[in-house]
């Protein structure tokens, strides 16, 4: 078992001082991560500077992804998703 802390050296990113709002332990959190979500996407709108925000694009094949999970799911069969062009049912 491996017990990572915010003190583990390999978390480059959760070592960053707008990750450090609260003690360890403290039961709140949730919040706190909606807030980092919003600066990130804030950040990206007005700088273009945030590795954590994606575009639109990536939106899209996410979104090409789930409606084939759904497809499937729906139909019992294999989906072939295709980024391009969207999906069709396997037979």
């Amino acid at each position: 078992v491996t017990i990572k802390t915010f003190a583990s050296p390999n978390l480059i990113e959760a070592n960053k001082s707008r990750y450090m709002r609260f003690k360890a332990g403290h039961p709140f959190g949730f919040i706190e991560a909606f807030a980092n979500l919003y600066d990130d996407i804030h950040r990206h709108i007005n700088n273009h500077d945030s590795d954590f925000v994606f575009g639109v694009e990536n939106a899209l094949k996410d979104l090409r992804a789930l409606t084939a999970l759904q497809t499937s799911a729906k139909s019992g069969s294999w989906v072939m998703l295709d980024n391009t062009k969207g999906m069709t049912v396997a037979e």
